[in-house]
């Protein structure tokens, strides 16, 4: 970092910082009291543009093309039936899915899905209390899609 090898070379033996030096170095340094901004973390507001927003939660329901990186978590919403799940794998791959720790096996499922083909699995979990459901095993790049209804 440049600042910091610049204001070492101004406290080296027999040194004597000017006082533009000290006015400098107060400058390059964030005080306890002194908020750090979201612009100011490297990083930081790319990280928090990919986190799930209400937005994108919600479009759930109508079907939505989902991104996903990765294992992933749906939450069903309490008084919803989670209907079917749409995998579409960035590449080759072998997901299978969890509701707590009970494993989810839809029906007619090849073993391995390929980006071509993708999967559409029928669940139908219905959640009269809020449900979770995981799933495992998708590479990189990949979408899902949730569909629900209401329970009447």
């Amino acid at each position: 970092m440049a600042n910091v090898d610049t204001a070492k070379t101004w406290f080296e033996t027999k040194d004597k910082p000017t006082q533009a030096q000290f006015a400098q170095l107060f400058e390059w340094l964030r005080f306890k009291d002194q908020p750090i901004g979201i612009e100011d973390i490297d990083g930081l507001a790319t990280i928090l543009g990919l986190k799930l927003n209400a937005s994108v939660f919600n479009a759930f329901e109508q079907g939505q093309k989902i991104p996903v990186e990765g294992n992933t978590e749906y939450v069903i919403p309490e008084g919803y039936i989670l209907e079917k799940v749409v995998l579409i794998p960035g590449s080759d791959c072998s997901p299978y899915a969890t509701v707590g720790d009970e494993e989810i096996v839809p029906e007619d499922t090849e073993t391995v899905v390929t980006p071509a083909q993708g999967a559409l699995w029928v669940v139908n979990i219905l959640a009269l209390n809020e449900k979770t459901l995981s799933i495992f095993g998708l590479p990189a790049s990949s979408f899902v899609i949730y569909f629900k209804r209401k329970i009447a």
